[in-house]
């Protein structure tokens, strides 16, 4: 192999790159660091690994990284999730059965990941189990040549699983049996070339079992018995020669190399003979070529062994270059498929290294720190005659670079005898050696200098001096077939140079007859005609200097020839005759015979078409320069039409930058490559460039829902979406409304990801390629419609060629039922069945006209009928109107003019059914109204207020009649407001009528009106009828306002007019009627309308809330409040019970009962003011009578006077004891018993004070004992609870007490001679008296705390019970 590979390489390599020999010593070995989009989980690499499925795997000292070229996927773990990884700190991976990895910890093998679910097992009892090995504490796996796997246990040998997994055979050592292998502790284990097993045990022997019976046929050992002072984790590596090679990556011992071949055992390390390494801890070592052995040292770098010469090279970190080694702790090396290096660092990451790196070659000069001039931007290149090259700077002059011996030599030091030298901070623009080996050198705003080799020669511009140059920017210079030398500046357009006068003719139609529309040269080139072909920034000329053919190519979207633009940066003619012209939009050509030009743009595989320079290779291949890399174009030009094909190369590729320079494209006669940009020299030799053309493969790596990724074996939607990796099955299945879906993929393009770019079309939608070229390498598609796709992906090589390998994706977008064959069928008979439907339709309806007009007919007859109705009873109404008033005007004048009597009340009888008549007449009359929709309001101002008592008091006379109690509230003492006062009397009359109606003796109508001021101008009224009657169902709520509706009672059947009336005359004042009922707990209408107040007036601001009107109109027991008191008489004695009604008649209102038992009935029922009885009666006496008066809340306040003929002591002391005010013997004297029972009476007056002043805020904590008492303090105490809430009302505290509310105002007023309301107005204002002399509170504050919403209000009420404000009373007491 000659001087050694290794040397072999390192000359080729020198001759590629000689120019970067500079002042420095060049990289011998240049690496690149690993890109992955997102960091690795640490810097700490300790295992590296690629897998079937080509993804790397690189584990750390925390955590495990997958990547796959674009996408780095990170691994931790989870002590709660079974599926992770165990440890965060992977030292080991290796493949096993079925393709999966098996990691390993600082220790011993935890995890096995499962590639088909990508999950991680935990359980390696199961693993031991299922593949029955000895142990289930593995340290390493090892796949051999036959598929089978091998199992090292330690301190219990090895397990073999034949390539079936099914069959399992163990070596263990036996010191009896000859052949076994040494010990049980095996640390590595490798095969070679011939099939035999290499085995390392921990004790530094080696055991080489035979490949044919896998008995140990060879034994060595590394250390001397001295040496073995414990056990060693060893590991091997056996390379391509047979040799093997041991270390220890925990211990500094070195490296052991054993000859294949003599068995013979060499120790390397830091002090041995021949090859020596610099660091004796050995981390890995990787055999990169035959007889090249890389070994990763613990801060000693690479030291890269060549077996044939025995020399080391030391690979090192160097801080000043991006481009070194990243550190010298380098713990992993492993080599991939395509042939990449990866380098694992402590703390660093990883580093790749290829070959192909350093493929371009970089020209770079250092800078000078004194003297910074830009001479590494260059503009121009040439090569003189020795095959030296010029250069050209922005700025940092002109010198010239011998590539034999790598030196540079300024211009300043170039030979000269008398020319003017250019300046060193010259900008040179273009370079051209002429036929003659003359360098002509423009320059911006220097004119043109010429260079013989001996001598300079400057030309600078003469503004106005004819034969002289105009511009001293020289832009672009040429010399055609004929010898004529061109001259192209920045503003003045083209020249042509005479050298031999020296002379300058500018190509003007005063000159040269020629006029040219471009001023700004680029480009100068001939065609085989002899035409002059000159570009610039507005396009394309075309002259012949002698023939006078001229012809001009603007280069716009309506150039007929397809040159679509002006901006023209470069230009020359191959040697086939094709005019390449490079421009900011695509690289054109043209044949010299042909006026149709040609384009490449991004269009159709150009990337970037901004273009600076080109220049033809000679393979007939040309290489463009852009803003953003090189880029070579291989010409196919077997076709008519030429085709290119397209490679391009970054900064990542070795690129001096992306950005190249205008002018600095050289074709060197060696057949290099030169270009140049603003940080030195690219350069390369076709004939030899590495081109990375292997066809890349295409995984897709990730799927994601909704932005979310699915996992394998992930429910989804109530199902697994993925059983297998994406990659693997190569399909997936979503339902309709799962529309929104990504895809990812990757080329596994790991030594220049940035460059990866993919065409991607989903067949079934577009037949269109679309381009990704920027990384995330994912396309998404939303609301694609059911069927079945194909998602195409295709990769493009390294350098951009693109792949004929296409990868398929099947998706399948499953229908909604609604479009399956089964629901098209089911449409189709849906159809079938609307036609069929249709048809009978059509026929049902004409059957339906010919009906309707039956029943229009009929309807019109009937509508004739009901108008001849009720014209009928209008008419009839309108008869019966004028003998009802021949009956009330002489009624009403006899009931006048007759004294009372029964003739009166006959006559009274006559006047209240004739009225009753005319009301029914009337309401005939309104009807028909309402029918005709002729009712008007007849509205003026009145109290609502007043004119509601006044209605419910007319009802009077027949509730004590009907004995009902009827009772009349309201929230506000008074409302001015405007209606309509006969329409709101009919409302009040229909309702109560209804209302008696239904309501049976003893029951209770309570009529009530609650005002809600909703604004200063208006507010709503809510006026309820509500009766203690059976009530309404349900079902007949909504209908009883339906004119001519009854309930089904065949009881107290009406007219079913009234209440229809009641709803029609509250819609006319803008309200409505509703009813609420609870059968067998009454009935209730309430009328609610909106009522707009007089100007100004303020209902609240009047009377707020408790100053409304409560009225006890009718008891139910025949008399209400009127001058005398009642009095129930109990006498068995008829003649007697007579003579005392009589005697007592004027003073009383008089009940009688014949016994106990009645008496209490009608006591009970009534509730007198005093009762009369004697004590000696059938079935009740006197004594019980008065005890069961007493005990009974409701009656416990009336007193109760005993008769008796009883005169023993004892006897009156057991009436006493009974409860009764006044024990009084027989015979008893008359004026005694009126005496009697008018002092009883003017006592209960007196008692009333009394309660008045007991009810202060302390009677609930006086001991009262009397039922009365009882009751008094309850009332007080449910009052005291609510004294805050300013909805507190009268029939709250009657449900509270458990009575009606006629028997509460009753027993309030009998007690305390207060009605309910004013009892609840007394404890609240008490109330506030007590807060008002702690002096804790503003007056504001002891209003709303004892109910009030306004502080106004109470303080008016305040006064009016203590005679002075709030304020004063509260002074008072604090001076007091």
């Amino acid at each position: 192999m000659g001087k050694g590979f290794l040397f072999f390489r390192l000359i080729c390599m020198v001759m590629v790159c000689l120019p970067t020999l500079q002042a420095q010593e060049a990289l011998s070995f240049r690496f690149k660091k690993l890109y992955t989009g997102q960091s690795l989980s640490s810097g700490d690499i300790q295992a590296i690994f690629q897998d079937v499925d080509g993804y790397m795997w690189l584990g750390t000292s925390n955590g495990l990284n997958r990547f796959d070229g674009s996408r780095l996927r990170r691994y931790f773990a989870d002590e709660h999730d079974s599926s992770t990884i165990s440890s965060n700190s992977i030292s080991k991976i290796y493949p096993g059965p079925a393709g999966n990895l098996w990691f390993k910890d600082a220790e011993r093998i935890v995890n096995v990941y499962l590639k088909d679910k990508e999950i991680f097992a935990r359980d390696m009892e199961k693993f031991a189990a299922r593949y029955q090995l000895r142990s289930a504490v593995i340290t390493k796996v090892f796949e051999d040549s036959k598929k089978r796997y091998w199992f090292l246990h330690p301190f219990e040998g090895i397990t073999l699983l034949d390539s079936s997994l099914q069959e399992a055979r163990y070596f263990f050592s036996k010191t009896s049996e000859d052949g076994t292998i040494g010990s049980n502790l095996v640390t590595d284990i490798q095969e070679d070339s011939e099939g035999n097993f290499w085995l390392v045990h921990a004790n530094g022997w080696i055991d080489i079992l035979s490949g044919a019976n896998l008995r140990v046929k060879k034994r060595l050992s590394l250390l001397d018995e001295s040496e073995i002072l414990q056990n060693y984790i060893f590991e091997l590596v056996l390379d391509q020669s047979g040799d093997a090679w041991v270390f220890c990556p925990d211990f500094p011992l070195g490296l052991f190399h054993i000859s294949g071949k003599t068995w013979q055992v060499q120790a390397i390390r830091e002090d041995s003979e021949g090859i020596r390494l610099n660091n004796p801890l050995v981390k890995s070592v990787l055999e990169y070529a035959p007889g090249e052995i890389w070994v990763g040292t613990d801060h000693g770098g690479i030291n890269i062994i060549d077996t044939q010469s025995n020399n080391v090279h030391y690979v090192l970190n160097r801080p000043e270059s991006s481009l070194a080694l990243s550190h010298n702790a380098v713990y992993v090396l492993f080599k991939d498929a395509s042939g990449v290096v990866w380098v694992g660092t402590h703390k660093r990451g990883v580093d790749l290294y290829h070959p192909n790196l350093d493929r371009f070659g970089l020209l770079r000069r250092d800078i000078d720190p004194e003297n910074p001039l830009p001479i590494n931007d260059v503009n121009a290149i040439e090569e003189d005659p020795s095959g030296s090259l010029i250069v050209g700077s922005n700025g940092g002059g002109l010198w010239r670079y011998d590539s034999k011996s790598g030196t540079y030599l300024d211009v300043s030091q170039w030979p000269n005898d008398t020319g003017p030298v250019p300046d060193s901070d010259v900008v040179v623009v273009d370079l051209y050696s002429d036929r003659s080996g003359t360098l002509w050198i423009g320059t911006y705003q220097r004119g043109l200098y010429a260079y013989d080799g001996k001598n300079f020669t400057h030309y600078e511009a003469q503004i106005g001096k004819p034969d002289a140059l105009q511009d001293n920017n020289i832009w672009k210079i040429f010399e055609d077939s004929a010898g004529r030398f061109w001259i192209g500046t920045l503003r003045k357009g083209l020249f042509l140079f005479d050298k031999a006068s020296g002379t300058f003719t500018q190509c003007s139609p005063e000159d040269m007859g020629i006029a040219l529309n471009n001023q700004y040269i680029t480009a100068i080139t001939e065609d085989n005609s002899g035409n002059i072909w000159v570009g610039g920034s507005l396009g394309i000329d075309i002259f012949h200097p002698e023939k006078g053919y001229q012809r001009y190519f603007p280069g716009n979207s309506t150039d007929p020839s397809g040159f679509s633009h002006s901006n023209v940066s470069d230009m020359f003619r191959d040697r086939y005759g094709i005019i390449w012209i490079s421009t900011g939009q695509g690289l054109f050509y043209v044949e010299e015979t042909a006026d149709s030009f040609h384009v490449f743009d991004q269009s159709n595989g150009l990337k970037n078409d901004f273009l600076v320079s080109l220049v033809p290779d000679k393979q007939g291949n040309l290489w463009l320069s852009s803003n953003d890399g090189l880029i070579q174009a291989e010409v196919d030009r077997s076709a008519t039409a030429l085709s290119l094909s397209f490679r391009f190369f970054t900064s990542g590729d070795g690129l001096q930058g992306d950005s190249f320079n205008k002018n600095a494209a050289y074709l060197s006669s060696d057949g290099r490559v030169y270009f140049g940009g603003v940080d030195g020299i690219t350069y390369l030799h076709p004939e030899t460039f590495p081109f990375f053309d292997a066809e890349p493969q295409v995984v897709f790596s990730d799927f994601r829902l909704f932005n979310q990724t699915v996992a394998v074996n992930e429910r989804v939607n109530g199902r697994v979406l993925l059983d297998k990796p994406l990659n693997v099955s190569r399909s997936v299945q979503l339902t309709h409304h799962e529309n929104i879906f990504s895809v990812s993929f990757s080329s596994l393009n790991y030594l220049n990801p940035e460059k990866s770019s993919f065409l991607y079309r989903l067949e079934g939608f577009s037949k269109e390629w679309i381009a990704v070229e920027t990384s995330p390498f994912e396309v998404t598609f939303t609301n694609l419609d059911p069927g079945n796709y194909t998602l195409q992906v295709k990769a493009s090589s390294i350098d951009g060629a693109w792949g004929a390998k296409v990868a398929n994706l099947d998706i399948e977008i499953l229908a909604p039922f609604w479009q399956t064959p089964l629901a098209f069928g089911m449409y189709g008979l849906v159809l079938v069945i609307c036609i069929a439907s249709s048809w009978q339709w059509f026929v049902y309806r004409e059957r339906q006209r010919l009906s309707r007009l039956e029943e229009i007919k009929e309807n019109k007859r009937l509508a004739e009928l009901d108008q001849m109705k009720s014209r009928f009873f209008t008419n009839v109404s309108h008869e019966f109107r004028t003998p009802l008033t021949l009956i009330l005007a002489p009624v009403e004048k006899l009931v006048t003019d007759t004294p009372d009597g029964p003739v009166r009340f006959q006559l009274q009888t006559v006047q209240k059914n004739a009225r009753k008549l005319l009301t029914l007449v009337n309401q005939l009359l309104e009807i028909r109204k309402v029918e005709n929709e002729q009712l008007e309001l007849q509205t003026a101002e009145a109290d609502l207020v007043t004119f509601l008592e006044e209605q419910v008091h007319a009802f009077r006379s027949l509730a004590i009649q009907r004995q009902i109690g009827l009772t009349f509230s309201s929230n506000v003492r008074n409302i001015p407001t405007v209606f309509d006062g006969e329409k709101m009397e009919r409302i009040l009359y229909n309702l109560l009528s209804n209302a008696f109606k239904f309501t049976p003796a003893e029951g209770e109508i309570n009529v009530s009106l609650d005002f809600k001021q909703h604004s200063l101008s208006g507010g709503w009224a809510a006026i309820c009828v509500r009766d203690s009657g059976p009530g309404i169902a349900r079902d007949q709520l909504d209908r009883i306002f339906e004119r001519y509706v009854t309930l089904s009672s065949s009881e107290n059947q009406g007219t079913g007019i009234g209440l229809s009336l009641v709803q029609e005359y509250a819609k006319l004042h803008g309200g409505s009627a509703r009813a609420e009922s609870i059968p067998g707990q009454g009935a209730a209408i309430i009328v609610s309308l909106p009522l707009i107040l007089r100007e100004g007036y303020l209902v609240w601001e009047e009377f707020f809330m408790d100053t409304g009107k409560e009225e006890l109109i009718s008891s139910g027991s025949g008399q209400a409040e009127q001058d005398r008191p009642s009095l129930l008489l109990v006498e068995d004695n008829p003649d007697l019970r007579e003579y005392l009604a009589e005697v007592l008649r004027d003073s009383y209102i008089i009940d009688q009962a014949a016994n106990g038992k009645e008496a209490l009935a009608i006591a009970l029922r009534k509730i007198p003011d005093i009762i009369l009885s004697d004590v000696l009666m059938p079935e009740m006496d006197g004594v019980a009578l008065c005890q069961a008066i007493k005990t009974t809340i409701k009656t416990s306040h009336v007193p109760v006077v005993l008769l008796t003929a009883k005169t023993a002591e004892e006897d009156h002391l057991l009436g006493l004891q009974s409860g009764c005010n006044l024990y009084l013997e027989k015979p008893f004297n008359l004026e005694i018993v009126r005496s009697s029972l008018a002092n009883l009476l003017r006592e209960r007056e007196r008692l009333q004070q009394h309660y008045r002043k007991l009810i202060t805020v302390k009677t609930s904590e006086a001991e009262l004992e009397s039922l009365d008492d009882r009751l008094i303090r309850n009332a007080v105490l449910q009052v005291e609870k609510e004294i805050d809430n300013p909805d507190f009302s009268v029939e709250t505290l009657s449900k509270l007490l458990g009575m009606s509310r006629v028997h509460l105002y009753k027993k309030i007023n009998s007690l305390t001679g207060q009605t309910p309301l004013e009892f609840i107005r007394s404890i609240r204002l008490q109330r506030a008296a007590q807060l008002l002399v702690t002096n804790r509170f503003t007056v504001s504050e002891v209003a709303y705390k004892v109910g009030y919403n306004n502080a106004k209000y109470f303080s008016k009420h305040f006064k009016a019970n203590y005679g002075k404000i709030p304020s004063h009373y509260q002074k008072e007491n604090e001076d007091n």
